[in-house]
């Protein structure tokens, strides 16, 4: 993997109090507001970001983890570490990091915070083990991390020479002063042409009488009215960036989302100059919040781009469209304890590439929620998305309101699903079916699922009768039926069944074969029939219009449903 952060650990800095979590090359730190996302950036900027003064690598009490009392008086520390791993192939980057080696492949950089001998809060950044080496503002030049913070005004810093990103682009070019004379003295023929124009020369004169009137000769200023400086120097500083060939539509005149693209793009091009000149060794890139005024698609196109980068990226979001397009190892969710903001990564996420690959065509937009939400319902297919929430709101339970997402597998292998939310620290619960008609039962895949966490729990419980392991499944988050959801659902509404046949159409010979099949669905040919039915009409559409009425919930569902809540308000 090439150069990149692989860990960072930070304590008793502001939201954290002991955080450590390993990161991929790319990394989309997300998590609710408050839950330390700038914070985590800050940290960062304390050991590697050249730009940030000394002065303000001196702390204050209130950067301290609010969890402590009184931290400088009792003398507690701030201390911040990253480790970074992949640059043994590159001379360079070994030239650097070569002396500051903790393993064979890793080489870490701490800031540390402290009351030396006097009582008096120092700091000191170092390589390697505390003592060993000096991390200086050469070494961060080298390296250096450079914030993109969120993009407000991009309008506003686009027409301003200082605060432009085009500045560092122009700056590279060495301009000859002949032609910048030439070009000068064209523009002072223009000027004073301008000014000589009847309208502008009177209009310039009553500026001039109203001021004198105004505030007297002793204060008046002789004003003038013309296109800018001649002078060479201001002429670049002058230039600006337009939307158009001819030089007639300005910034202000775009969308901000569009504005925003061509501040990223002059930024980006401004840092493959760098890398390209060999100004840096490598920029660790950090963005927050890039998704400011960008339509979904442009977030996409944008960041996938940055994706594609081998440099190290950070990256904070709010942005669904974002998560859609990051690659499956790269998300960090921060959540907000009572002990302190933790850290959860999918880094290290032990998972087939095959189903890395799945789960990132899954995660699209309209699913990239679940990185976001408090808790999951994991559920096997288009019926349960619909009949879930459905069931929620007949049990008076707003899912939206608890953060609560329901997430289709499409299928019956939730494994993926399981491993990437407990890595990520995400709540969940599974509804599924027993399939006993089925060769691989419910059972056996609820027991597989259980032997991700204990081994020893899934060989007692296959000394358990069916339903006694039904009950414990609980235990591990797995509510399972006995059959299939459509047999349960339909035990318990067979005359809303009904009623959703007939409104597709169905013939009359149809509807009391059906109404047969409802009053014995402890037969397996009245369960196939059914479900046959329910498959001419499609489970999705069916569900659909099954979720329109009022319906009696199963058990296994409601306290599937009921389970997740709970959960989230004791955590």
């Amino acid at each position: 993997m090439p150069f990149h952060i692989s860990k960072v650990s930070i304590q008793n800095y502001r939201n954290f109090h002991d955080l450590s979590v390993d990161l991929f090359q790319k990394t989309v730190l997300v998590g609710e507001n408050g839950s330390g996302k700038s914070n985590f950036i800050n940290a960062l900027r304390l050991v590697l970001d050249p730009s940030l003064p000394d002065t303000e690598r001196y702390l204050e009490e209130r950067d301290f983890w609010n969890g402590l009392s009184s931290p400088m008086q009792n003398k507690k520390e701030i201390i911040v570490s990253v480790e970074f791993q992949g640059f043994l192939d590159n001379d360079s980057m070994l030239c650097i990091l070569g002396d500051f080696l903790i393993s064979e492949d890793t080489a870490r950089v701490t800031y540390r915070y402290f009351p030396n001998n006097r009582n008096e809060y120092e700091f000191i950044i170092f390589g390697g083990l505390e003592g060993e080496n000096n991390f200086d503002y050469r070494v961060r030049k080298d390296i250096p991390l450079q914030i993109l913070p969120p993009l407000r005004n991009a309008e506003h810093d686009l027409s301003q020479w200082r605060r432009s990103p085009l500045k560092p682009l122009i700056n590279r070019f060495k301009f000859d002063n002949t032609d910048l004379s030439d070009l000068a003295e064209n523009l002072n023929v223009l000027r004073n042409t301008i000014g000589n124009i009847p309208e502008i020369n009177s209009l310039q004169t009553q500026i001039n009488t109203r001021i004198n009137s105004m505030v007297g000769e002793n204060y008046s200023v002789n004003t003038s009215i013309g296109i800018g400086s001649t002078d060479t120097a201001k002429l670049i500083k002058s230039l600006r960036l337009y939307v158009d060939e001819h030089l007639t539509r300005e910034i202000g005149e775009e969308s901000l989302g569009i504005c925003n693209v061509l501040y990223i793009a002059l930024l980006m091009l401004n840092i493959e100059s760098q890398e390209q000149l060999k100004e840096i060794v490598a920029i660790i890139l950090a963005i927050e919040e890039p998704e400011a005024h960008l339509h979904p698609h442009l977030q996409r196109l944008v960041y996938r781009d940055f994706f594609l980068r081998t440099s190290p990226l950070i990256l904070t979001t709010h942005s669904p469209h974002i998560v859609s397009v990051s690659p499956i190892k790269s998300l960090v969710n921060l959540k907000k304890t009572k002990s302190g903001t933790r850290g959860f990564s999918s880094a290290q996420l032990d998972i087939s590439l095959q189903q890395i690959q799945d789960l990132e065509r899954y995660i699209d937009a309209t699913r990239g929620e679940i990185v976001f939400a408090k808790g999951v319902i994991l559920v096997e297919g288009i019926a349960e998305l619909y009949l879930v929430p459905r069931f929620a709101e007949i049990l008076e339970i707003d899912l939206d309101a608890s953060g609560i997402t329901v997430c289709s597998a499409h299928g019956t292998d939730f494994k993926p699903y399981v491993k990437f939310l407990n890595s990520l620290g995400i709540p969940f619960v599974i509804i599924t079916d027993g399939d006993p008609e089925i060769q691989h039962t419910g059972y056996n895949r609820c027991l597989k699922l259980i032997r991700l966490t204990n081994e020893n729990a899934a060989l007692k419980f296959e000394k358990c009768s069916k339903s006694l392991q039904i009950q414990l499944f609980t235990y591990y988050n797995i509510y399972m039926n006995e059959s299939t959801l459509e047999k349960e659902i339909g035990t318990l509404n067979k005359d809303t069944f009904l009623q959703c046949f007939n409104d597709f159409g169905k013939r009359s010979d149809t509807l009391t074969k059906l109404d047969t099949a409802l009053n014995t669905l402890t037969k397996k040919d009245s369960v196939t029939y059914l479900l046959t039915k329910i498959e001419e009409i499609g489970k999705g559409r069916f569900a659909q219009r099954l979720a329109s009425y009022d319906l009696i919930t199963p058990k296994y569902i409601s306290k599937a449903i009921q389970s997740i809540v709970k959960w989230i308000k004791n955590s």
